[in-house]
C-alpha cells in the first residue's frame, strides 16, 4: 500500500503516510507536559503512525487556547518536552510540535485580559471583542515563534508545525473578515500574507535551512467574504518559498456554519482541497478531515490528490491503526465513528478533557490498563449491545471465561438502529470490532437466546453483568395505541410501514435522529439528484431541492429545546439538516391527544392538529433491570450497566464506558 511507503519532508523521512494531526486533549498542567500525555503520545507511536503533530502549544501567553494548554514560550517547558520527545523516540515516529497562537479564540477568562488579533473584529466563538495588535508587537511575534521552534528543536521534536488554519491568529491575519489593516500587514493578500511568511522565514532563520517546517494552511475557511480557493493556492505557493517543508490542508474555521468533522460529512468530502493546493507546490500536501478508513487514506493516495492524509481522532478511537492496517487486521480497528464525544468534552462543560466514546482507555493508557484477572472466572453478561460487548471483550482480554447472551439474532444492540441512521453507517464498523473480538477472544455467544434468572442459576456462574440495555418509554397521551402510532424501533429497523406524514414525539437526540432518517427516507436520493443534474433533466438547484424533499415530518418534544442533549459540536449540525429537510420543530408542546389525523397539541396557549398517518414515539427510555432484580442476591457477585442501570441519558460512550470498567473490576 502506498499508505505504508516512506516520505521525505525536507531533510526528514517519515516512516508511512499517516499524519496524526494536533489535538488539545486538556491533559497539560500549567503549559507542561504531563506523564498522561506522554502515555497517551507513545501508545500512539506505538501503533505505528508516521508523523504525529503534538500541540497547540503557544508561544506567547496571549496565544492560550484556553485555561490549561500546552506552552512552548519559555525555556522551562524544554526538559518535559523532552521527556515526551525521548519516550516517542523509542518507536520509529517522528513528532512536531504544532506552534500554536488562538488571536481572536482566546478567551479574557483564560488571558485575563483581551484577545488579540489582526484588527478588532467581534469573535463569534467567543462573543468578546479582540485588541488589534500592533506593528511592533506583530514584529515581536515573529521572533516568539522563532524563538518557540528553537526550544522544540532542543527538546528533540523532528520539525514544528505552524498552525495558520480554522480561524487562529495566522488564519485571521490572512482574511480579510478579520484583517481590516491598512499598514504593511494588512489591506490587499500580499500584505494580509507578510506574517504568516515572516514566521516561516523567522523559524528558518532560527533553527537552520534544513530543519523542517510544516504549515497547517486553510484550504477554505468556509465563510462567506473570507479567503478565496484561488487566494489559498497562492498563499500555499508563497508559504513554499518562505521555507515551508510541507502543507497540511487545514478546513473551515470554528464559526463556520459548514460541518467539517461530524458524522454527516461523508468521508474524504475535502480531499478536492489538498488536491488543489498540490496543484500548486512542489512539497508533500496532506489532506485531513473525515478519513477514518485505511481504504479511504490509500485511495486518496492513489487518486494522488494529496502525499500523506491526517488521521487525528481515528488514531484517538484506535492507537493501532497503522499497525493493523498494514498487516490486513482491518475488522480488528476500532473505526472512529466521528460522535464528536472527543471534542464535546474540550468545548463543553465536563471538565476540559478529551474522551473518546468508543476507547475509554484514551487519555487513561496506565489507569485503564487491562491486566490479567488473578482467577479466571466464568462470567455470564446478559444483553449484547456496546455495554456489554465491551464487558465481554475486557473480561475476556483478563482470562475470563465469558459467556454472552442476546435476545436478538446480531450482536449491537441500540447500534444497530444507530447505523439505520443517514451519516451514522460507521456505527457498522464498531459492530464488526466488537463482534470480531468476541470471536477472537472465544466468548461464548447465544443469540436468540432470552437470559432468564432460572438460566443463569442453573449455569452456576461466578458473576453476571447485566446489559440488557432500555425499553421505550410509552407516554400518557389519550390515543397512544391507535393504529397510526409505531415505537421509534420499528420504524428505525423497517418493521412498520411509514406515511408520507408524519409527526414525533419527542424530540431528544433519538427522535432527532428518527425525524432525520424518516425525512431523508421520502426525498430523491443524492445519486438520483446527480444523475438529473449531469445529465440536464433539471437545474442543479432543483435537483438539489429533490434531494431536499421528502415526507411532511414534525418534531416536537415538551421541553424548551430540540436536541438538547446533542452534543456541542453536533447539534448544531443536526438542527441545521433538519431544517434544509424541511422538519419542523416545535418545543414547549402539551400533548391533548392522539387520533386518526394526527396529534392535538397545545402550544403558547393555542391548540392545533398535526396532521400525521404515522406517529412515532420517542418520548424516553426505561431500564430493563427485570433480570438484575431477580438475581441481585442469588449470586456471588451481580453487576448493573449501560441502560440496564440509567436509561436517562443514555448514550453510547457511557454504555462502553460502563462496560470497560465493569470487565476491569470482576
Amino acid at each position: 500500500m502506498l499508505l505504508f511507503e516512506t516520505i521525505q519532508i525536507g531533510s526528514m523521512t517519515v516512516p508511512n503516510r499517516i499524519f496524526m494531526g494536533a489535538l488539545h486533549q486538556g491533559y497539560e498542567r500549567d503549559g507542561y507536559v504531563t506523564p498522561r500525555i506522554v502515555d497517551f503520545y507513545v501508545e500512539r507511536g506505538r501503533g505505528g503512525a508516521g508523523l504525529i503533530s503534538i500541540g497547540g502549544m503557544y508561544v506567547d501567553r496571549l496565544g492560550k487556547g484556553g485555561r490549561e494548554f500546552l506552552a512552548v514560550d519559555e525555556d522551562k517547558y524544554i526538559p518535559k518536552l523532552k521527556e515526551l520527545a525521548d519516550a516517542m523516540h523509542r518507536y520509529d515516529c517522528r513528532i512536531a510540535c504544532q506552534l500554536f497562537h488562538a488571536g481572536r479564540y482566546a478567551h479574557s477568562s483564560a488571558l485575563g485580559e483581551a484577545a488579540v488579533s489582526a484588527s478588532a473584529v467581534l469573535s463569534r466563538m467567543t462573543g468578546e471583542m479582540p485588541r488589534e495588535l500592533g506593528v511592533e508587537e506583530i514584529r515581536e511575534l515573529v521572533k516568539k515563534y522563532g524563538q518557540a521552534a528553537l526550544r522544540a528543536k532542543k527538546a528533540g521534536f523532528d520539525c514544528v508545525e505552524v498552525m495558520s488554519s480554522e480561524g487562529y491568529l495566522l488564519n485571521q491575519f490572512l482574511s480579510p473578515l478579520t484583517n481590516r489593516r491598512q499598514d504593511e500587514y494588512g489591506g490587499d493578500l500580499e500584505r494580509r500574507m507578510r506574517f504568516p511568511l515572516e514566521v516561516i522565514e523567522g523559524i528558518k532563520g532560527a533553527c537552520g535551512r534544513d530543519f523542517p517546517v510544516v504549515v497547517r494552511h486553510s484550504g477554505a475557511d468556509y465563510m462567506e467574504g473570507s479567503t478565496t480557493f484561488e487566494e489559498a493556492k497562492i498563499i500555499a505557493s508563497n508559504m513554499e518559498a518562505a521555507g515551508a517543508d510541507c502543507i497540511n490542508v487545514g478546513v473551515g474555521w470554528h464559526e463556520s456554519r459548514v460541518p467539517t468533522v461530524y458524522h454527516g460529512v461523508p468521508g474524504g468530502a475535502f480531499s478536492y482541497l489538498a488536491r488543489g493546493i498540490k496543484e500548486a507546490v512542489d512539497v508533500p500536501v496532506v489532506s485531513s478531515n473525515r478519513i477514518n478508513h485505511p481504504h479511504l487514506a490509500e485511495a486518496i493516495l492513489q487518486q494522488g490528490h494529496a502525499d500523506m492524509v491526517s488521521m487525528a481522532r481515528p488514531l484517538i478511537a484506535d492507537p493501532h491503526l497503522p499497525r493493523k492496517a498494514k498487516t490486513g487486521k482491518l475488522n480488528e480497528i476500532n473505526m472512529c465513528v466521528a460522535c464528536n464525544v472527543c471534542l464535546d468534552t474540550i468545548f463543553g462543560v465536563e471538565g476540559g478533557e478529551s474522551f473518546c466514546a468508543i476507547n475509554p482507555q484514551a487519555g487513561r493508557e496506565r489507569e485503564l490498563k487491562i491486566r490479567k484477572a488473578g482467577k479466571s472466572k466464568k462470567v455470564a453478561v446478559v444483553g449484547g449491545g456496546p455495554a456489554g460487548l465491551e464487558a465481554a471483550r475486557v473480561l475476556a482480554l483478563r482470562g475470563h471465561r465469558v459467556t454472552i447472551f442476546e435476545r436478538s439474532s446480531r450482536l449491537g444492540g441500540q447500534l444497530l438502529q444507530g447505523a439505520t441512521i443517514p451519516g451514522k453507517g460507521e456505527f457498522n464498523n464498531l459492530i464488526n470490532y466488537m463482534t470480531a473480538h468476541m470471536e477472537k477472544l472465544k466468548v461464548n455467544v447465544k443469540l436468540d437466546t432470552r437470559a432468564t434468572p432460572e438460566m443463569i442459576t442453573r449455569g452456576r456462574f461466578d458473576a453476571v453483568v447485566v446489559a440488557a440495555g432500555i425499553k421505550p418509554l410509552v407516554p400518557d397521551i389519550p390515543g397512544v395505541k391507535s393504529k397510526n402510532v409505531v415505537g421509534y424501533v420499528e420504524a428505525l429497523e423497517g418493521k412498520v410501514p411509514v406515511g408520507e406524514w408524519v409527526a414525533i414525539i419527542g424530540a431528544g437526540g433519538v427522535g432527532c435522529d428518527v425525524a432525520l432518517k424518516v425525512a431523508k427516507e421520502g426525498a430523491a436520493g443524492a445519486d438520483a439528484a446527480v444523475y438529473l443534474a449531469e445529465n440536464t433533466a433539471l437545474p442543479a438547484q432543483e435537483a438539489l431541492g429533490l434531494a431536499l424533499t421528502g415526507r411532511r415530518v414534525t418534531l416536537m418534544r415538551r421541553g424548551k429545546h430540540i436536541g438538547n442533549l446533542i452534543g456541542r459540536t453536533t447539534r448544531w449540525a443536526v438542527l441545521q439538516d433538519l431544517s434544509k429537510l424541511g422538519v419542523r420543530m416545535l418545543a414547549g408542546v402539551q400533548y391533548k391527544e392522539i387520533n386518526e389525523k394526527g396529534v392535538l397539541i397545545e402550544r403558547e396557549g393555542k391548540e392545533e392538529l398535526v396532521e400525521a398517518d404515522t406517529v412515532i414515539l420517542c418520548a424516553g427510555q426505561e431500564p430493563n433491570d427485570y433480570i438484575y432484580r431477580r438475581l441481585k442476591n442469588k449470586v456471588k457477585e451481580i453487576h448493573l450497566i449501560g441502560g440496564a442501570r440509567k436509561a436517562a441519558e443514555l448514550n453510547c460512550r457511557r454504555a462502553i464506558y460502563e462496560g470497560a470498567i465493569t470487565g476491569r473490576q470482576v
